[in-house]
């Protein structure tokens, strides 16, 4: 007899960017200050390209916007801004001291932008460049007074919106979608003003947030998790920026307490725990460190979240534990025997394996992962067949992570790191960026004995 086990982590949706391979020297670093982690004054920089020139001169209307929306237009920024303060200029050498994105780049980085309107920026003539700064107490309604200025400018003279801190160019519809109409008072939606940056870090994946800046707030790392956690992880991610702008205090970075229950923005708050399991926390302890800053990190102050307070071998399995505790899981676990049918799919599953090793050691994409199903020797003497998300594939032997809580193996633990053998392998599931997957064609062919079985009882 089988054992046939199968496990659910509750994924939210979030915005997320899955972005190309590059490396970060990673290590926990000391605890991040305790206290307000708010910066005393904020500053950033909005854009509006032309492609390639405006429709109508933007300095004009630019000051015309700024004494509509009551920011002080300025010649230099002040050190530590006692009011809104705002300063405009027109750069008419773009490619020189302000290229716009490649093509390439516009794949990822361009919300809204037609084809025609990408092959235009690369020949862009001239940028009207906008730096705000303001103090700390006034970072909410300046940010949105900063957001519908750009829009407007954009608009008036047929600009794109360039974001500086997040690295993404708008047309002023999408700007509006995505900036401006997502605000709610008091407290904004902290992931519409801001992306997340997702990639792979030698073995694992990264995330850093870009934009945090513009609240005047560090920005947030997760480091060293698997592809398949991208998506609690973004959420983990959000709900963490979210009560930082609402006024969070870390006042003990070695146990801060995240409580999903206490965001006040209603639409997070809905969104983060509407479709909690039963045996969902809603409050877990995170530990908050000074992040070790990586290549083309944003310049900001960055805290990395850690997952120590949790139990697990490793990082891995401690990461799992808290997604596992916040948002809850379902665990189910099936007693079958093989049949013919299902050995069959079994064996048609085996024999893509070679060209999934392959595509997995030379082709893979950002956000694509590959699952494998393999025995575990049980405390009972049985098999337990659970699932494994491959990190390395060398030769026969495969490394990867737990995606399943065992129920009868003491020694392990969902998240954990494991070995296994590609000939013990008995299915796949191959996840594609988009989310489309391949493959699990024996959990069809379970469910329905499965059914059977109950039906027989």
């Amino acid at each position: 007899m089988k054992i046939f086990f199968s496990r659910f982590l509750l994924r939210l949706g979030f915005s997320l960017l899955l972005i190309g391979f590059f490396s970060s020297a990673w290590a926990a670093s000391k605890f991040f200050p305790t206290g307000s982690p708010a910066a005393e004054s904020v500053y950033f920089q909005l854009a509006v390209y032309y492609a390639p020139l405006p429709s109508q001169d933007p300095t004009d209307i630019f000051k015309k916007l700024a004494s509509q929306y009551k920011l002080n237009v300025v010649a230099t920024l002040s050190d530590k801004p006692s009011d809104d303060m705002v300063t405009g200029f027109l750069e008419k050498d773009v490619l020189k001291n302000y290229a716009p994105l490649s093509p390439s780049s516009l794949r990822y980085f361009g919300l809204g932008l037609s084809k025609e309107q990408a092959e235009n920026l690369q020949r862009s003539k001239q940028v009207f460049i906008i730096n705000f700064a303001h103090p700390q107490k006034h970072a909410l309604e300046a940010l949105k007074k900063a957001n519908q200025l750009v829009e407007s400018l954009a608009r008036q003279t047929n600009g794109l919106v360039w974001d500086e801190e997040t690295r993404q160019i708008f047309t002023p519809d999408a700007w509006q979608n995505r900036r401006v109409e997502t605000w709610a008072t008091p407290f904004p939606n902290a992931g519409s003003q801001i992306t997340i940056h997702v990639y792979k870090d030698r073995e694992y994946v990264r995330a850093i947030t870009l934009g945090m800046k513009k609240l005047g707030l560090p920005d947030v790392v997760v480091e060293q998790f698997s592809w398949s956690m991208n998506k609690p992880i973004g959420n983990l991610i959000n709900a963490f920026c979210q009560v930082m702008v609402e006024g969070s205090e870390f006042k003990n970075t070695s146990l801060y307490e995240l409580n999903l229950m206490a965001i006040q923005n209603s639409k997070v708050k809905e969104q983060q725990t509407t479709d909690l399991k039963p045996n969902a926390v809603s409050i877990v302890k995170l530990q908050l460190y000074e992040a070790v800053r990586a290549e083309g990190d944003p310049n900001n102050r960055l805290v990395e979240l850690g997952f120590d307070r949790y139990t697990g071998n490793d990082l891995h399995a401690k990461q799992e534990a808290l997604l596992g505790a916040l948002y809850g899981t379902e665990d189910s676990i099936k007693y079958i025997k093989h049949t013919d049918e299902l050995l069959m799919a079994s064996q048609k599953a085996k024999n893509r394996l070679p060209e999934l090793k392959t595509q997995f050691n030379s082709s893979f994409a950002p956000g694509e992962f590959l699952q494998l199903k393999a025995p575990f020797v049980t405390d009972i003497k049985s098999n337990e067949w659970m699932w494994v998300e491959v990190t390395e594939w060398k030769s026969k032997r495969i490394k990867g992570l737990l995606k399943n809580e065992p129920f009868h193996i003491k020694s392990l633990h969902a998240g954990q790191i494991v070995e296994i053998n590609q000939d013990d392998v008995f299915d796949f599931i191959h996840t594609f960026p988009d989310g489309r997957t391949e493959g699990n064609e024996t959990s069809k062919i379970i469910m329905k004995l499965n059914d059977q079985k109950t039906q027989n009882k």
